[in-house]
């Protein structure tokens, strides 16, 4: 599983801002995201790197590590 990039460590100026319950914010500076997430007790977490700008969500960060390692556990059950 990838590291995402999280808070200060997304390099770039501007982010396509996705909000906790999955909403498009548009797209913001990247330090007014990070403001917001702190603002609201979550992380700024990138999940499209590739796109322009990069697509950052709002989120809880020890929540989604949590979510995607069940996900990439019940892969490979199913694949087993």
């Amino acid at each position: 599983m990838a590291q995402q990039r999280i808070n200060n460590q997304i390099g770039a100026t501007e982010v396509r801002l996705i909000d906790q319950s999955g909403e498009n914010v548009g797209v913001k500076p990247t330090s007014e995201a990070i403001k917001m997430a702190k603002d609201l007790g979550l992380d700024l977490i990138e999940v499209s790197r590739g796109a322009t700008p990069p697509v950052c969500k709002l989120v809880d960060y020890n929540k989604f590590l949590f979510e995607q390692k069940s996900k990439l556990k019940k892969t490979k059950t199913k694949k087993a």
